[in-house]
């Protein structure tokens, strides 16, 4: 698992290479060059916009509509209660393109190398490549979002890391001598989200459990000393026995 996760960080930082090549060259006064680039860079946005849209409807976000623009080279997702994602939700709608997109180009260079792909799909899968590697990367607004996100609830967007961390320790542990391939890799990320609501949800039982063993007690308490007050403050006081004198001798 880890394994792939270095060639994915490796690959990341050529496509990051490869993107700003393309913000160069897009500037280019050659008309033909320009126009092709931008034909190619806004399949690959359409598939960053179109990841982040996939990502907000499996973690629970709300998207309300995707729009690309060929003449600004941009796009974005709206939300209808973007104010309202946690850390983790906006984490991974903002990272999606780089999840989902380094898949698609994992695809495009088995197809572009297999000794049986025809000439046509080979270019394809080339022009796929060129333009997924330009839609890749995340865009500034995807990192500020993180941050904001995070800044709002440090507390909980730190718990909610912790959780990550734990179930992502589990998983390797219990999956570290199992033999996957990459493009099956998928289901690691799959199973750590798993573990991450196992363990949410375990924690939550615990902390329920624990508050209502608590307020019992307490109820217990405050029962068992109401009663006691009640006892000494309308306890019955002893009648005074009427003395009777001795008769004289």
């Amino acid at each position: 698992m880890f394994e792939d996760l270095i060639v994915f960080a490796m690959g990341i930082a050529i496509l990051f290479v490869f993107r700003f090549i393309f913000s160069v060259l897009i500037s280019s006064k050659h008309d033909t060059l320009r126009v092709a680039l931008k034909v190619c860079g806004v399949f690959g946005i359409a598939v960053h916009e179109l990841s982040h849209f996939v990502m907000c409807i499996v973690t629970g976000a709300h998207p309300d509509g995707i729009s690309v623009s060929y003449r600004r080279q941009a796009g974005h997702v709206r939300l209808k209660d973007g104010e309202r994602m946690s850390f983790m939700q906006a984490f991974l709608t903002s990272l999606a393109p780089l999840l989902i997109i380094s898949y698609l180009l994992y695809w495009c260079v088995v197809v572009f190398f297999s000794p049986i792909t025809p000439d046509l799909w080979r270019m394809v899968a080339l022009v796929s490549f060129i333009s997924l590697g330009i839609g890749v990367s995340p865009s500034r607004q995807d990192l500020w979002i993180i941050g904001k996100i995070f800044n709002k609830d440090p507390l909980y967007s730190l718990y909610q890391i912790g959780l990550v961390a734990l179930s992502t320790v589990i998983i390797f542990f219990t999956t570290s001598t199992i033999p996957i391939p990459y493009y099956y890799s998928f289901m690691f990320y799959v199973f750590i989200g798993i573990g991450y609501y196992a363990l949410k949800y375990l924690f939550l039982g615990i902390k329920f459990l624990g508050e209502y063993i608590y307020s019992h007690y307490s109820k217990r308490q405050n029962t068992l000393s109401a009663v006691s007050q009640y006892r000494v403050r309308h306890r019955p006081k002893n009648k005074k026995k009427e003395q009777i004198e001795r008769g004289q001798w």
